[in-house]
């Protein structure tokens, strides 16, 4: 008989193995600041990264998801608050 061990079932998904500097490079990588802007009647979700700029939203809520899934994936801080209030001219900050 063999042990537990030899009976549990073994995956035959290949496992990815990263390049043992991936990890550190992440690190090292500059995160933005992601923030959403207010364009005509249109929402944005825009990052200072400079890798990434969401698409035009009506719905402000919508334009609030894509930036905070951005940052989610991306290591990039939200600002606070993420949407400047409405007729403001100002520009957010950490």
């Amino acid at each position: 008989m063999g042990s537990i061990a030899d009976s549990t079932v073994r995956s035959h998904i290949p496992v990815e193995r990263a390049h043992p500097d991936a990890a550190a490079s992440a690190l090292v990588r500059e995160s933005g600041t992601v923030y959403v802007s207010r364009v005509g009647f249109r929402h944005r979700g825009m990052c200072t990264c400079g890798t990434w700029r969401g698409r035009l939203r009506v719905l402000t809520a919508l334009a609030v998801n894509d930036a905070h899934e951005h940052a989610a994936r991306n290591g990039c801080v939200p600002v606070f608050p993420l949407v400047p209030p409405r007729g403001a001219n100002w520009v957010a900050t950490c």
